[in-house]
């Protein structure tokens, strides 16, 4: 499901395709998990100089809130041109609409096949590195071991500021949770002179790392 703030991109010629998930059972309801945010991987210079493409098959996991880790590659065709570090690369920013169970988000795995176009070199854009990011301390009323996350979608200033936040969601959303991770993204830093679009995930709980995942520039 796209559209919804984090919006993906398409239509660069690095086709990423979802070839399966695992399926519900019984009389239970359950969705698979739909990217918000796929930035394109960034062609191979050694394939590119040798006008080689190829296809690589990557087996990732999809938590939760949506954030995707543990990203593998199951198959890359042909082997030696980088294109399996570059899919994986790529893959580990993908932001998803998490899988649900009876209404309810599970984690769930998936496997993407992503095929590298050498005519469409050069369009994808390289993922901008983050200078500085600030603590997020967890917000009151957040039990412990409870896993929590909130999704923003933000356009990063040329000076490397955030120009804007805006909330995508907000796993669960409890009172002051969202403010308290705007407060802490508003002290992050990127690279000066690479303005752009991002999607980032700032988890709370079980799981207190800050993860910041895909950056580029989008659309709406």
């Amino acid at each position: 499901m796209c559209g919804r703030k984090c919006v993906p991109l398409l239509g660069l010629g690095l086709v990423a395709m979802l070839l399966a998930c695992a399926g519900g059972a019984g009389h239970v309801s359950r969705a698979g998990p739909e990217p918000l945010f796929r930035p394109d991987p960034v062609f191979p210079p050694d394939a590119l100089v040798a006008h080689s493409g190829g296809e690589v098959v990557v087996l990732a996991f999809v938590d939760e809130v949506g954030a995707t880790r543990d990203v593998r590659v199951l198959a890359e065709t042909p082997t030696g041109h980088g294109f399996g570090e570059a899919a994986k690369e790529a893959m580990a920013a993908w932001v998803w609409s998490p899988a649900t169970m009876g209404g309810v988000p599970v984690d769930q795995s998936v496997r993407i096949a992503v095929r590298f176009d050498p005519d469409q070199a050069g369009k994808a854009l390289a993922l901008p590195a983050v200078l500085k990011r600030s603590d997020c301390p967890g917000p009151p009323g957040l039990a412990s071991g409870t896993p929590a996350a909130v999704v923003f979608d933000v356009a990063v200033g040329p000076d490397g500021s955030p120009a804007r936040i805006e909330l995508v969601r907000a796993t669960p959303n409890l009172a002051g949770m969202a403010e308290a991770a705007r407060t802490c993204l508003e002290g992050w830093r990127w690279i000066e002179g690479k303005p752009g679009r991002t999607c980032i995930v700032i988890r709370f709980g079980a799981d207190s790392s800050l993860t910041n995942v895909g950056q580029g520039e989008g659309k709406r």
